[in-house]
């Protein structure tokens, strides 16, 4: 609660008021003074030096996941998303982001589809030409990688069944073995 000077448009005496208040009376004519509140737009492009280009927020991010320091490549990424919100590769480093992967080629040999993330579905929306065309091989390389872990680990998983199966036959040929020595040294004996 501050107190301001205005002049009475009555009289031109200066007053000191209340700031809060909206309507006041004139001390040496008694007119009532009201507050008249004046809204201001402005239009236009607005440019401050040193302000960072979302180019330099990009790459800085980038170096972020880079050093595996993620939160801090995130909020980047995000700062760059405030500035231009279809840029596809802001999108692509929230995903490594939330994939923990230091590099986008390094995606493809993650265990979970691509196109299971909303970010790299926006990142594809946004994306043209030559960088869709990548994004979109990205996945197929991810889709491969993928099946040829799930046939690693078939075939692991088979190879385990094997050895267990084995192992089973030789307990058994042991066993027999150790029997027949038995029959034989009583009939031996």
């Amino acid at each position: 609660m501050g107190l301001i000077s205005i002049i009475c448009p009555s009289c031109g005496g200066s007053i000191h008021v209340d700031q809060d208040r909206e309507r006041w009376f004139c001390q040496f004519c008694g007119a009532e003074v009201i507050q008249e509140k004046q809204k201001i737009e402005l239009s236009g492009k607005v440019s401050i030096d040193g302000i960072a280009k979302f180019s330099s927020l990009l790459e800085r991010a980038f170096m972020f996941a880079e050093e595996e320091k993620f939160e801090r490549a995130e909020e980047y990424f995000e700062k760059v998303l405030d500035i231009e919100p279809t840029n596809w590769k802001a999108y692509i480093g929230e995903l490594l982001c939330e994939t923990k992967t230091r590099k986008i080629d390094l995606l493809a040999a993650n265990r979970t589809p691509l196109s299971s993330y909303t970010s790299f579905i926006r990142a594809l929306k946004f994306s043209e030409g030559s960088d869709k065309e990548y994004l979109i091989s990205l996945s197929e390389k991810n889709l491969d990688c993928i099946r040829k872990q799930q046939l690693k680990d078939q075939y692991l998983k088979e190879l385990s069944l094997c050895e267990r199966e084995l192992q089973s036959k030789n307990d058994f040929v042991n066993k027999y073995k150790s029997n027949r020595k038995k029959s034989v040294a009583k009939i031996t004996s």
